[in-house]
Parts: structure tokens; sequence; C-alpha cells
């Protein structure tokens, strides 16, 4: 809609807008036909062979007709019997996976709806894991998770429902039936903005005393913002006016904790029973049920048209006209992290190392105290092996010749993860395995990030920097910095606000560190 970002509103102040996709184009890569940006977005054709999982009627396109940037909005269009489309249902449905991924912040999008007055016709803007577990082509629904943020329908639209998908058992990665899926979430009503409708149950219910249910309120008709907030322990929904005002949170999943179970089940998730179910949790199978959202997730944006026993209802002859439309226009989507957050990193170098008992260092590792560091070989899923600390072990002793896939990601004591670092080692032959040092470059923690005065670099293996220099963000050198190991203090009293680089030159390895001065 503009060519320029909404300035910021009372409700993201303190924040920083890390990226976002304005539809305004002008892209480097956009599709031919839609002038969708495809360094970010792709297209899911098709229905899912099934109907996406839930039996939708529709068939997903990459044409015009279901999926267009024009005026500075994305367009997604749902038809019935639209001229020279094959399939009687026609819709959009785009992702970001493997391109574009979240974990932690803000991610929100502007959004307004046309013609969502009928059951059956729904659209929604939501997330699932960006990870896929080594030997399979994805990761199983809902031991991966699901964040829905505006999910919309024209059986009740009235309201966006908000809501967390997940699962309690691992199951290998397999399905497992029905009896390992829970979810929670809120309905927002914006005509009753004063009461919290939580569900309970896998579906809510959209009615009771004080609920609007006449359609002439139809929450998605105007400009709305649609978002979360990610913490380490919590996810909060929100709801605003389209110009950034009224910042409504209208429900919090809190992780770690099962606050958020009804009232037949209020005690905290390990050692819950379902007996009404015919399940029982397994303390030993998946014990952090919420660990599934300390991984990054991608964004869906997805129209459709009825479905089996879902939110949305299924369409019927009183409501379905041989020809229609329905469409929704997305403003932006976008992703703000908070000032004074600065997540852990860790990075590593492959190599080539002889079997036996190895320690990797890594390359590089930083954040506010690093607790846990997670380590698989070979393989990820969502219940990898833990361990305190920041040192990574592998006994290798018994390890085939050839590749190895290593996953490592730590842990801060504020309890936010930094992405998984996926590196090759390969195994070669020795007649005499011992332990190997596969790298033993410098290690780096800066701190406080955000800082207004004075940083702190603390570094082991400070001999092996060459070169240590501050830039700015047009690249420009603004410090030269002399480090030793220990505890480096440099002021920066003398540099104007805003974000920087440091980079540490080694002989084989460049360190960078992005730093906030406030």
């Amino acid at each position: 809609m503009s060519s320029t970002l909404l300035s910021l509103t009372a409700a993201n102040e303190g924040y920083t807008l890390v990226w976002s996709d304005e539809f305004d184009g002008g892209y480097s890569n956009p599709d031919a036909t839609t002038g969708l940006n495809m360094d970010v977005w792709n297209f899911e054709t098709g229905n899912g062979n099934g109907g996406w999982g839930t039996g939708q009627r529709d068939y997903s396109t990459k044409q015009k007709a279901n999926v267009e940037v024009s005026s500075g909005t994305l367009k997604i269009r749902t038809h019935r019997n639209y001229p020279g489309q094959s399939y009687e249902y026609t819709s959009g449905r785009l992702n970001t996976k493997g391109k574009k991924d979240f974990l932690y912040g803000r991610i929100e999008a502007r959004i307004r709806t046309f013609d969502y007055t009928e059951s059956g016709r729904g659209f929604a803007f939501w997330m699932m894991p960006n990870a896929t577990p080594a030997g399979s082509s994805s990761l199983m629904w809902p031991q991966g998770g699901e964040i829905d943020i505006f999910e919309y329908n024209g059986l009740y639209p009235q309201f966006n429902l908000g809501s967390m998908h997940y699962a309690w058992d691992w199951k290998n990665n397999t399905w497992g039936g029905d009896g390992n899926h829970a979810n929670a979430g809120g309905i927002y009503n914006y005509w009753d903005r004063t009461t919290s409708y939580r569900t309970n149950g896998r579906y809510p219910a959209c009615s009771g005393a004080g609920q609007t249910t006449s359609k002439t309120h139809l929450l998605g008709s105007d400009w709305h913002i649609y978002g979360i907030e990610w913490y380490s322990d919590k996810v909060e929904f929100f709801v605003e006016e389209g110009d950034g005002s009224n910042h409504d949170v209208y429900f919090t999943f809190y992780l770690k904790k099962d606050i958020w179970c009804d009232s037949k089940h209020p005690k905290n998730a390990l050692g819950y029973t379902t007996t009404e179910a015919g399940w029982t949790f397994d303390k030993n199978g998946f014990p952090e049920c919420w660990r599934t959202f300390e991984n990054p997730f991608y964004v869906i944006l997805s129209s459709g048209v009825g479905g089996q026993n879902t939110y949305g209802g299924d369409i019927n002859s009183g409501n379905n006209p041989n020809q229609w439309t329905c469409y929704t226009e997305i403003d932006w989507v976008r992703h703000y992290v908070k000032n004074d957050f600065s997540a852990p990193v860790i990075e590593l170098e492959g190599g080539e190392v002889t079997a036996g008992k190895i320690t990797i260092a890594p390359t590089l590792i930083s954040g506010k105290d690093i607790q846990k560091i997670e380590v698989t070989v070979d393989k990820w899923q969502n219940k990898a092996v833990l361990k305190n600390g920041s040192s990574l072990d592998w006994d290798a002793t018994s390890a085939k010749e050839g590749n190895h896939k290593i996953y490592v990601r730590v842990c801060d004591s504020d309890g936010y993860w930094s992405n998984r670092v996926v590196v090759t080692y390969k195994i070669v032959k020795s007649d005499d395995p011992v332990a190997v040092d596969a790298h033993t470059l410098t290690q780096v923690s800066i701190y406080p990030n955000p800082t207004s005065d004075i940083l702190n670099i603390s570094l082991k293996n400070a001999e092996e920097i060459e070169t240590a220099d501050m830039y700015d963000m047009t690249g420009k050198k603004v410090k030269s910095l002399e480090l030793v190991n220990g505890t480096n203090q440099v002021s920066i009293t003398d540099l104007p606000k805003g974000m920087y680089i440091i980079r540490m030159q080694t002989s084989d390895a460049v360190m960078t560190e992005k730093v906030m001065l406030k």
C-alpha cells in the first residue's frame, strides 16, 4: 500500500524491524506471472493429495487469478467456477519454507478480507516448523508444532482464532493417532474486546453471552494487524487496528507450563493423564513437548474452501452459488526484535577427523551466559541430547568412514536458543584412534548487547586474531580493536547510536558479530 514503512507505533517502540515484505514490487527475482518475490516465497500448488489434511475442496494454483502482487499489496483470491480454470474451486497458498524462517520476536501482518460471509470460505496467516529430521521428507504434524496467528472464516466472520498446536509424544516422527494432538488458543472479537474467550477443545465455540453474532460486524473486512510476540517462555497473540492503535493481547500460551489447560486438567503437563481420550502422557517419550517452539518456523498464507470437521465448516447448497469469489489483501508481513535482545550464536567449521573420541571447539560462540548445548549426529529431531555448558564431544570410535552431519545449537541463561548449525565432518581411517581437537579457534563473547557506553569482549585464544575492527552498516571502518585473552573493555561513547559489525580475522577464518549502540 505504501512504498515506505509505517512509523513504529506505541505498541512496537523499543523494537527493530529486521525483515519485511511490503509487497511494493521492485524485487530482483519476481515471479513473471504474479509478481511474487521468489527469493522469499514458495507456491504450494494442488490440494495436498487429500485436501491439505482437512479434506479441503480447493486446488491451489500459481495463476494471477489466485495470487497477485499489485498496487502495494498481495491479493490471494478464492474462486468457484472462475472462467478459464480447470478446477471447480481454486485458491492460493504461499509459504517461506527453506527461504525465510523466524524464531522469537514480533511477527505480524496487516490484513483485510472481502466476502468471507459464508461457511466453508476461509483464510489463514500461520506458521509451521522449518526443520526436517534426517531420513524424512517432512516433520510430522503435530509433533513439529503449529502457530495459527490469523485463522478467519465465513462461519464466524466476527472473530479471529489464534492458537498453538503440539504433541505430547515424539513417536519417532510418525503420526501415532489423534490422541497425540493437543491445542490451546483464544478467540478475538473487536466488538467485545473486554472479554477473553479461551478455547478448551479442539475447535472453539464462537457463541455465548456478550459475543457478537451478527454478520454485519465483520472483523476481517477492516484493516487489522494480527501478530504474535514470541518469547523464550511464552507466546502472546495480539490484534491491533490497521493504524497500529489498540494493541489487544487476547491469548497467551505459556511455554513449559500447562496453565492453559481447561478446567478438567489444570495440572502441570509432566505426568498429566487424559483417561477419557484413551491415552496417557509418556514422560519418557517427549517429556518437553513445548520444545518444538524453540525451533524456527516459516510463514504460510493460505486460502481454502470447506473441509471435514474444520473450524470454518463446510460449504452447502444454501451458501454456494454457481460462481463466486472472495479474497484477502495483505499489506505487509514483518518481523521485529526487541532492541535489548541478542540471540546466542554458535558457529562450527567442518573438516576431516580421525575416528575416536573427538572434541569440537566452536569457531564462534557468543551469548548471555551460555547454559546448554544441543547436539545430534546424522539426524535431527525435537528431542535431541542436551548437556550443560558449551563443549561438543563426539564419541566417533565406532563411526563409519565418510561424511557425517553434526547438528548443534546453544541456549543462554534466559532460555533463548540459537539457530541450528549443521556442518559436515569426514571420518578417515586410523589404525590407532586418538582424541582429536577438530578446531581450536578463538572463542568470543560480546556483552552487553545493546550497550550505550562500554562493550565487553571476552576472548579465548586471542593470540590467533590477526586483525579486529569495528564497521558501521555502510561498511566503513570506525574503530580498530586491540584484543587480548580475557575480558577487553571497549569504550564506544564516541560513536553514534546504531548497528555495527565487529570483524575478527584469524589465519584461516573470519568471525563477525553484530552489536547495537543505544
